[in-house]
């Protein structure tokens, strides 16, 4: 069982997911700042901060730059742990991803790039179909079928592919038992998961303890998520037709009825 407060979006593709994950980090962070520290959500769910920056003559300015919550640079990691004086937000609130070790080995491992995995995901990569046909048979063939010998395999492919065809067809539940098994391993206050996708994700973090949020906007589901329906959420916030604004004061309704901001303060 979970040790702390684990909050899970589910939902299909662009259904907002990851929009609420950033705003749950940012006021945790506007809690722990305090101060004239502020931030906000663009128009793609992006989360803003409040920071100086400095331009080429050196002068000091203050306005919002995006704080990406999944950068996986050296840097960005340490900031998490110790960027607030004697504390850092993962001290207090971290971001989770069913997907980020997968994302992580495509880098670390294949070369494709930060922006590949995140923001890029139809750009092309080196690598094509018969990459996978000549050294992976039956499976192989089955994905030629499908999408032809010698195109040209996007990043998003490369990631659906090692995800579904290979480590998913070796053991089914390997990305949401690694979820669980880092979530209690950072035994961080309140994690946030942001890409719940499918029925057995939905259950198994209840089975845990965990309190998860459906979001009904996004793409109709596509393989992998047909199953998604057929989940039975904590709560349901039907954002088809809300604008950031009315999707954030959702979001803190459910929260505070499930005592999560009242716990953290």
């Amino acid at each position: 069982m979970f040790q702390n407060k684990v909050v899970a979006f589910c939902g299909t593709a662009e259904s907002g997911k990851t929009t609420g994950a950033n705003y749950i980090c940012g006021s945790v962070l506007k809690s722990l700042i305090g101060g004239n520290f502020d931030f906000r959500l663009n128009e793609l769910g992006q989360l803003l901060v409040l920071s100086d920056t400095i331009d080429a003559n050196g002068e000091v300015f203050t306005q919002y730059n995006r704080l990406d919550l999944d950068n996986m640079d050296d840097d960005f990691r340490h900031w998490c742990n110790y960027g607030l004086g004697d504390t850092g937000l993962w001290r207090h609130c971290k971001n989770y991803s069913l997907a980020g070790p997968l994302k992580r080995s495509v880098c670390d491992i294949l070369g494709l790039t930060y922006e590949q995995i995140s923001t890029d995901k139809n750009s092309e990569t080196r690598f094509t179909y018969d990459n996978f046909y000549n050294n992976v048979d039956t499976m192989g063939k089955t994905i030629l079928r499908e999408r032809g010998k010698e195109k040209v395999m996007t990043a998003r492919d490369v990631m659906e592919i090692l995800g579904t065809k290979v480590f998913k067809s070796i053991y089914e539940d390997c990305f949401i038992d690694s979820l669980i098994r880092r979530i209690n391993m950072d035994n961080v206050p309140l994690a946030v998961v942001s890409d719940v996708r499918r029925k057995n994700e939905v259950e198994r973090i209840q089975s845990e303890g965990g309190i998860v949020i459906r979001l009904l906007r996004g793409l109709e589901p596509n393989t992998s998520e047909v199953d998604i329906n057929e989940s039975v959420p904590d709560e349901v916030i039907g954002n088809r037709e809300m604008d950031i604004s009315t999707f954030t004061v959702e979001i803190n309704r459910v929260l505070t009825k499930h005592g999560v901001f009242n716990e953290l303060g």
